[in-house]
């Protein structure tokens, strides 16, 4: 449905240039909302999205399964009956979904200001009701919503945590107490760490950090006696597969609020987040008299690690 439909069907008194302009000016924002980007939301980009089509993006639960086999081939005599058996056991989970949303007015005076002056209708309010709708998707991926029980990224309890090693300074884990060489082996170990948890199976392809420790690295000498590369320059020379980022929600996300580092594998089969309506923009609202309104919403769910061992949380940053 158009724009002047939705007017139209608002029953307010427009003749049609008016229509016709208010009708622009709802696209022209509508356009210009979804094309602001935010580079300091980062969930969408650092975790792999599940998206949604249809009326799956209106189901009420998701639910998904995890197996794991069991048993092992053995030595048979010959003519032997005694064949072992070996199985799979499942668990099934099932993850909910919440709705948050905003909106944003407009009046009858407004727009006759707007066509008088030739200007476009102030798009500030679009904007910021666009940008409420980013932050809400961005918060929930990282930390879910724990009266609703869905999960987030950083408070998945399967996903396994340790301390980085209490050797900087008095003993602390702080990296602002480490040398460029200790900062460098405790990102080392976060993605090691991850290979070995999983047997072998996993390899973590990314690294996030919180970013004064992004910073931290980015301008402390690896080895100040021999060289002046920061440990981020020899980190990336000697890992070039792995993307290392900075994320603002990871400070104080620890126990205890400590500041922590994530090694994770970036791929949606592993890892991925719940997004079956990261925006909708519903259709001209007449709430009554002059008034205008536009609603925004976004629906989201939990982000699932299904296999738990291809994350790996470093505390005490």
């Amino acid at each position: 449905m158009s724009y002047i439909d939705q007017i139209k069907q608002c029953h307010f008194n427009m003749d049609d240039n008016q229509m016709g302009y208010f009708a622009r000016q709802l696209e022209l924002i509508e356009a210009q909302a979804l094309q602001i980007v935010y580079p300091q939301l980062k969930a969408t980009a650092l975790i792999p999205v599940q998206t949604y089509a249809g009326m799956d993006e209106w189901a009420k639960t998701q639910t998904y399964r995890q197996f794991n086999h069991v048993g092992k081939a053995k030595v048979i005599a010959d003519w032997g009956q005694d064949f072992s058996q070996v199985g799979v056991n499942g668990a099934e989970y099932t993850g909910k979904f919440v709705v948050k949303g905003d909106s944003y007015e407009y009046n009858y005076e407004e727009l006759q200001q707007s066509m008088r002056t030739n200007i476009n209708l102030p798009n500030e309010l679009a904007f910021a009701a666009k940008q409420a709708i980013d932050e809400a998707v961005d918060d929930h991926g990282w930390h879910g919503n724990v009266p609703a029980g869905i999960t987030g990224f950083l408070n998945n309890p399967d996903v396994p945590r340790t301390d980085v090693p209490a050797d900087g300074t008095g003993s602390s884990t702080l990296w602002s107490t480490k040398t460029g060489i200790q900062m460098y082996r405790d990102m080392v170990q976060a993605i090691s760490d991850v290979n070995t948890i999983s047997n072998g199976v996993e390899s973590a392809d990314t690294l996030i950090l919180p970013l004064e420790q992004y910073n931290l690295i980015e301008n402390t000498a690896y080895d100040s006696d021999n060289s002046s590369d920061s440990v981020l320059t020899v980190f990336r020379r000697n890992r070039p597969g792995i993307l290392v980022d900075y994320v603002l929600q990871l400070n104080e996300a620890g126990t205890d609020s400590k500041d922590i580092m994530v090694a994770y594998t970036r791929n949606p089969i592993k890892v991925s987040y719940r997004l079956p309506i990261p925006f909708m923009q519903f259709p001209l609202y007449n709430k009554g008299g002059t008034v205008f309104e536009v609603r925004m919403l976004c629906r989201m769910g939990d982000v699932v690690f299904k296999f738990p061992k291809s994350a790996n949380i470093k505390e005490g940053i």
